[in-house]
């Protein structure tokens, strides 16, 4: 999920993470799709959207469950402002017990 220029990723265990790289994937073609974005990272004339389908090409071609059509979607700006930020939630601190 990509909010007002950042990238975080909703994990399986519903933890939000942001990764190192400022790219992401998910799905069974995920560690394809990465090392296709990390091989066209510093590729000049690809668009972002270049690199997305590239991404999704290279999954497509080196996975047995990936296959398009793939539609990229991209939102406005200001779509992005208006979305509201997840509640912080601190882990180190457990939940306090009803029982007292």
């Amino acid at each position: 999920m990509g909010v007002a220029g950042r990238i975080f990723e909703i994990r399986e265990d519903d933890q939000l993470a942001r990764p190192l790289a400022s790219y992401s994937a998910i799905g069974f073609g995920a560690p394809i799709a990465l090392g296709a974005l990390q091989a066209l990272e510093d590729v000049e004339p690809l668009s972002l959207e270049g690199r997305v389908r590239r991404a999704l090409e290279a999954a497509e071609q080196y996975s047995a469950v990936v296959r398009g059509p793939f539609h990229v979607v991209e939102a406005p700006a200001q779509a992005a402002e208006t979305v509201t930020p997840p509640p912080r939630v601190d882990a180190c601190r457990p939940a306090e017990s009803p029982f007292g």
